[in-house]
């Protein structure tokens, strides 16, 4: 056993076959690849890089939103995303709110464009008033 409790393919490979696999990308095990122009992945030496230059373009475009979720009075769950004004949707049940909540983003991403001013989430408090 080594002496470090992770390997490289724990730490490295793994996650990243697993982002490739959440952009719907599709990966090849080259454990037994050949080389040149009719090889396994097209490449000349081990030393070369497979992805092509609009992979990492599309990687450095992915962003993260927080999303607030409520559940309303007749039981629907509410999601607002406060980095898109106006960006809200409602669903029935939670997988469905996250499949609806990603459409809503996705389609004001078109409307209002997609540089942003980055918000970091710092939590949320809930505030009672006198009637």
């Amino acid at each position: 056993m080594s002496p470090h409790a992770f390997s490289e393919d724990q730490l490295v490979e793994q996650p990243a076959i697993g982002l490739f696999a959440a952009l719907g990308w599709q990966t090849v095990s080259a454990t037994e690849e050949s080389f040149g122009p009719g090889g396994t992945l097209g490449r000349e030496t081990r030393g070369e890089v497979v992805l092509v230059d609009y992979s990492c373009q599309e990687v450095a475009m992915t962003q993260e939103f927080d999303v607030v979720v409520e559940k309303d009075s007749e039981g629907f769950f509410v999601a607002t995303v406060p980095a898109l004004p106006g960006c809200h949707t409602q669903a029935r049940s939670l997988d469905e709110l996250m499949v609806r909540v990603k459409e809503a983003i996705e389609l004001c991403l078109e409307v209002q464009g997609t540089h942003l001013p980055r918000l970091d989430f710092v939590g949320v408090q809930r505030i009672t008033i006198g009637a």
